[in-house]
């Protein structure tokens, strides 16, 4: 509705017009204008005056008109009612538009997120006020919204850029190219100096007369021969500014050298992260593609390029942009050393851009290396996948397979708390953990219990915590005298690399053949078997002796048998060496608790084939390498079960975390699960403080066997190592070789925070660790 102002405006102005006219009747033109000014000005300060008291005082106007203003009252009514309807008509129209920008914002998150924020904008909005909806679009949560909308934008747009180059640069028949428009545009100075050449050239030739000078190109390029006219000139003029527009540089992606390729997409990448400006990337892939004039040039589509004047403006605009471009070789070592500066960026994924760019051979895996792997994969939880470590902080990186894993790692690394903790925390399969001080029992127990299965404790800290296992009674007795071997090669870590070295050898293996007797005699003989019984036998006086080897001729058994006799033919002095090696390497079962523990029996390994079971092997702090002969038999006889070709491979592998490895000493089950696991469905991921370390024990075989290798801050022999299997790399533009990772870079800061991992047929990847209390 019209303001109290317009309404007086008007009316002065129809005064005016009226008082003007009226004047210019009576007494001519030369009074009108002034009267109608003075007239009409009045009229406009008395109906402004009048409205406005109307509007606010309506009962004083009734007195100026006597009380008699009811229609005065009605028309002020209608007037007020009409501007309270253009303001509610505002007011709503405003609320409409605030209601589509909030729903705008929510089906943008929707789209972009999967969700919408509630706080940001709510389901219900039209059950707001104005008010309300006013200060939700201004709240934090609309502003946090839509800057994460703008954020995965970002991402998408990022990523869809990243997946495009990455096209291009795998299509061999792909085709680069710029037009002289498209470089022109970039350049307006070059473009100015163009069109003055054409300028100067159209000028100098519409005044030559009596020359020709269209019949080659110093004479060709004439606008204009003698006598013509300035119309023809000036379309000269307008074909040669479009001709400079529609030239064309081709060339095919194949055609460019190793080094223009790499160069050219690393500055393609770096354009798309932003670090390098568009400019540069025109630049650089103008020079590559003119290449020193060596290019196919042709006219853009739908260019008359028959047309002379269009050629002539061709010319100008390709020898000006050649001249502006330069020599490619100048252009590329330009363009490499400025890409040389972000070689140590501190954005890794620019480094790694970089480095690909300079050098051919071994390099690091990228996340798109990662996803495309036959070995790594981004990690499912849920699934067989154990979680290696984080790729970037974004992309947790997998291993899904049913073979082994080894990571060697100094104390205070973090493997447990990055690696061993979260596996074992969102594992679905059956587990065994040896357990260093219970950590993993006291984080991981509860929730395993909860979300997977049975929990199995066995406690070497607090016995009477503990639940218990004869490992004798697990022994098959189909063919006792065979069965027997593997337990006591087991308690005598037998096998191993060093094995039957110098005269602990011998002695190691007559003590062996000693327990490994004794244990069959156990089973042919006791209905209670215990390790406690034969080491009460590896204790006799001479008449247990004799009484012994008596009960063993006549066991039935024929091995027995045969080593009965052996042992009555041998010296006592031998004799009495076997019978003290033997008692030495099991003094551990001495122990009162342990000699409790090991009595009874509170589970058995097929338990394990139950998926999600959890085996917990706690041990004291440095306590591994003396409980040793326990411990290999315990984690034996359970990988043993799942040899058994009836069983068939479990849809989640047994996955045993071994932390300390090498302290067990050699152990024959987890070699053979090493080469065997991936069939029985047997995954161990084996932990060790060095390199040699566990080669010293296992050899360099156990490693070799094993799909993923990690290494976390090695020591100075295991970067040694690591730096020669990582491999080398080689300067494309220079030839020059240097490992991937040099071993002072090893040892550095740079890898102090990263995991590396190598696995056979892929690139290794440095990854980084995230605790499980983050």
């Amino acid at each position: 509705m019209p303001s109290t102002a317009t309404i007086a405006w008007t009316a002065g102005a129809l005064v005016l017009i009226l008082t003007t006219t009226v004047f210019t009747e009576a007494f001519g033109s030369s009074y009108s204008v002034h009267a109608g000014i003075l007239f009409g000005l009045a009229a406009t300060i008395c109906v402004y005056s009048l409205l406005k008291k109307i509007l606010e005082d309506p009962a004083s106007v009734g007195v100026l008109f006597g009380h008699k203003t009811p229609w005065l009252e009605k028309a002020i009514k209608l007037l007020k009612e009409k501007q309270q309807q253009s303001i509610d008509a505002a007011l709503e129209k405003q609320r409409t538009v605030l209601i589509e920008n909030l729903e705008a914002l929510r089906a943008e998150q929707i789209e972009t997120l999967g969700h919408f924020e509630p706080a940001a904008t709510p389901e219900h909005l039209n059950d707001l006020s104005l008010e309300e909806l006013e200060a939700l679009k201004s709240g934090a949560a609309y502003q946090n919204a839509q800057e994460a909308v703008e954020r995965e934008k970002g991402r998408l747009a990022l990523e869809q850029r990243l997946i495009d180059i990455d096209a291009f640069f795998s299509d061999e028949s792909a085709i680069l190219y710029f037009t002289s428009g498209e470089y022109l545009q970039h350049f307006p100075k070059l473009e100015k100096h163009i069109r003055s050449r054409i300028d100067d050239f159209v000028s100098q030739h519409t005044q030559s007369t009596g020359v020709n000078m269209t019949n080659s190109f110093t004479v060709g390029m004439s606008i204009v021969g003698s006598g013509v006219s300035a119309y023809r000139t000036e379309g000269a003029r307008g074909d040669m500014y479009n001709g400079m527009d529609t030239v064309k540089y081709s060339r095919a992606l194949q055609d460019l050298n190793s080094g223009e390729r790499a160069l050219l997409r690393s500055f393609y990448l770096l354009e798309a992260y932003e670090e390098v400006s568009h400019l540069a990337l025109l630049q650089l892939r103008a020079s590559i593609i003119f290449n020193d004039g060596t290019h196919i040039r042709n006219s853009v589509q739908g260019t008359n390029s028959d047309k002379k004047h269009i050629g002539n403006g061709q010319h100008f605009a390709h020898e000006a942009i050649a001249a502006h471009i330069g020599p490619n070789t100048a252009n590329l070592q330009q363009a490499i050393a400025g890409l040389r500066t972000l070689e140590n960026s501190e954005n890794p994924i620019i480094a790694d851009i970089v480095r690909s760019s300079f050098e051919t051979g071994n390099s690091w895996a990228t996340a798109k290396d990662i996803s495309n792997s036959q070995i790594y994969k981004p990690y499912e939880q849920g699934t067989a996948d154990l979680l290696l470590g984080w790729y970037e902080d974004e992309l947790p990186v997998g291993f899904g397979g049913f073979e082994s894993l080894v990571t060697i790692a100094r104390p205070g690394t973090g493997k447990t708390q990055s690696q061993v903790i979260p596996n074992m925390l969102t594992y679905p399969g059956s587990i065994i953990a040896l357990d260093v001080k219970g950590e993993l029992y006291e984080t991981t127990a509860a929730t395993r219990a909860e979300k997977f299965g049975k929990i199995i404790k066995l406690d070497l800290r607090e016995i009477a915590q503990s639940q218990r296992y004869n490992p004798i009674v697990h022994i098959s007795t189909k063919k006792i005298w065979t069965s027997a071997r593997p337990v006591a090669n087991l308690l005598f870590a037998a096998g191993g690399k060093n094995d039957n070295d110098g005269d602990d050898g011998y002695w190691d293996g007559r003590a062996r053949d000693m327990v490994q007797a004794f244990i069959a005699f156990q089973l042919i003989t006791s209905d209670h078997p215990t390790l406690t019984t034969i080491l009460d036998m590896l204790s006799p006086s001479t008449e247990e002796f004799e009484d012994y080897i008596k009960a063993m001729a006549n066991s039935g058994n024929r091995g027995l048998a045969r080593y009965a006799n052996t042992l009555a033919d041998m010296p006592e002095k031998q004799l009495g060496g076997i019978f003290d090696h033997a008692r030495s390497n099991l003094n551990i079962f001495e122990d009162e608790d342990i000699e409790a523990l090991t009595n009874e029996n509170d589970w058995n390994p097929a338990d394990l084939l139950e998926p999600g079971t959890s085996l917990y092997l706690c041990v004291p702090e440095g306590g591994i390498a003396s409980y040793a002969p326990l411990l290999r038999l315990i984690i034996g006889q359970h990988l043993d079960m799942f040899k058994a070709p009836e069983l068939g491979r479990p849809e989640l592998p047994l996955t045993c975390f071994l932390e300390e490895l090498p302290q067990l000493g050699f152990c024959e089950p987890i070699d053979k699960a090493t080469e065997l696991g991936r069939g029985r469905g047997v995954r161990l991921w084996m932990f060790a403080q060095d390199h040699e370390q566990i080669t010293g024990t296992y050899g360099q075989g156990i490693i070799d066997r094993c799909a993923i290798e990690m290494y976390m801050k090695p020591a100075d022999k295991t970067a040694e190592h690591l730096s020669r299997i990582l491999g080398e790399t080689e300067d494309i533009f220079t030839g020059e070789k240097k490992p991937l990772a040099p071993v002072h870079e090893l040892l550095g800061e740079k890898f102090s925070d990263k995991v590396i991992v190598k696995a056979p047929g892929a690139k290794p990847i440095q990854i980084h660790k995230r605790m499980a209390y983050q």
